[in-house]
């Protein structure tokens, strides 16, 4: 593939990433506020659960949906190819976002846990962008094409909080319903900007005996792939715990309201961005992948630890940290993996470490929801003792498997 139409791929791709990403996180400071910070209804107080409970149950519906779609949707880009599966995908998750909407204007929140459920599946397909940035590799190197296409999707981290906080104040529905006009957006580009990417394409057969034999579940036939399962788990575990309960502590220690969640979450994702462009590509030369990823975990559990101490004055400098933190170790983890286990596809490959992330948001959803009981910063201090366990992980996974290659080559 000639470099120009390489980095006009990788560049539309960013540029899709940015409206899709923008548009799942566009109700992200939303779901709190209507949990936590209003008035008893018959919404956030359904069948007199605890508000909490409720919360953390549309926290887990969303990646537990998530979860079943990078089990296949990744896979199904390897036959069906990149462009037509991220099209179709986008396109059935805006439809998802508005029976959000819906369900948020009738108050129904059986209604809307399904929904939320729905638009997980099919926004599950960021393991086919991840594929896409990989395809790319060696005419774009490939921690340069993921750090791109992480900072691309940060960006919409970045700009849809911010929209969704100011868009509360129109009513939660509003956000859901701009959401789903932005993915319809990028499905639209999707098929006018990106060039089919995989000319590795497996034989097509019916769709359901696809999804059986050729999801991502079936990598962990294979031992090492049990331990990269294993470990890309622990990171999201920890990772998500930060994600799902910074808004809960924000809310619970400084009574945060949704237009200074999505302030607090911009600033994170700024510093994600920032981190992802001009950082991660010289610390990999530098100090290389797995000294970056290990240095990064270390630093961002120590952060997670300091929860409790946190005044107001220190919650700039806490996000600043924590954005640059998880942009290292967000970035370099896929790299690492994709460099060593590309042979397994990387449809598959991407769809396994998308799962990961999915899963681990399903669970710590419920497990952090229960120990938030207690306060929302012990959650926080949760995630901080699971990244430490996954750097120990990790560390000793690339000590053994690196023993046994030299020891292999004797």
């Amino acid at each position: 593939m000639p470099k120009t139409k390489a980095y006009i791929i990788l560049i539309s791709m960013m540029f899709i990433s940015i409206l899709s990403m923008a548009g799942i996180a566009l109700p992200f400071p939303i779901l709190a506020p209507l949990f936590i910070d209003a008035p008893l209804n018959e919404f956030n107080n359904f069948l007199h659960i605890h508000p909490k409970l409720l919360l953390a149950i549309v926290l887990a519906a969303f990646p537990l949906g998530a979860l079943i779609g990078s089990i296949f949707l990744g896979a199904l880009s390897d036959t069906f190819g990149r462009k037509k599966t991220l099209a179709g995908s986008i396109s059935l998750s805006a439809l998802g976002y508005v029976l959000c909407g819906f369900s948020l204007l009738w108050q129904d929140y059986t209604l809307f846990v399904l929904a939320r459920f729905v638009t997980g599946i099919f926004s599950g397909n960021v393991s086919i962008a991840r594929a896409i940035a990989a395809d790319l590799h060696p005419v774009i190197d490939k921690t340069r094409a993921f750090s791109w296409t992480y900072a691309a999707g940060y960006v919409g981290w970045l700009v849809g909080p911010l929209a969704g906080g100011y868009l509360m104040l129109l009513g939660a529905h509003t956000a859901f319903f701009s959401a789903s006009i932005a993915l319809l957006f990028a499905a639209t580009l999707t098929l006018i900007l990106i060039t089919e990417t995989n000319s590795n394409r497996l034989e097509q057969r019916p769709l359901f005996e696809l999804m059986w034999k050729q999801n991502s579940l079936r990598l962990l036939h294979h031992v090492s792939l049990r331990s990269v399962f294993v470990i890309a788990l622990m990171v999201n575990l920890g990772l998500n715990a930060f994600y799902e309960f910074y808004p809960v502590w924000l809310v619970e220690d400084f009574s945060f309201d949704s237009v200074q969640i999505g302030h607090y979450t911009a600033l994170l994702t700024f510093c994600m961005v920032l981190a992802s462009t001009l950082l991660i590509e010289k610390s990999r030369h530098r100090f290389g992948k797995v000294k970056s990823i290990l240095t990064a975990l270390l630093l961002a559990c120590l952060v997670l630890l300091t929860t409790p101490f946190i005044t107001s004055s220190l919650l700039l400098s806490y996000f600043i940290v924590m954005g640059v933190l998880i942009a290292f170790f967000n970035g370099l983890m896929p790299v690492y993996f994709s460099d060593r286990y590309e042979s397994y596809g990387q449809g598959k490959l991407m769809g396994l470490l998308t799962l990961t992330f999915y899963l681990g948001n399903v669970l710590i959803a419920f497990v952090g929801g229960l120990v938030s009981l207690y306060g929302a910063r012990w959650s926080l201090i949760l995630g901080g003792l699971i990244l430490f366990i996954s750097a120990l992980s990790l560390y000793l996974f690339d000590r053994n498997t690196s023993f046994a290659a030299a020891k292999a080559q004797r």
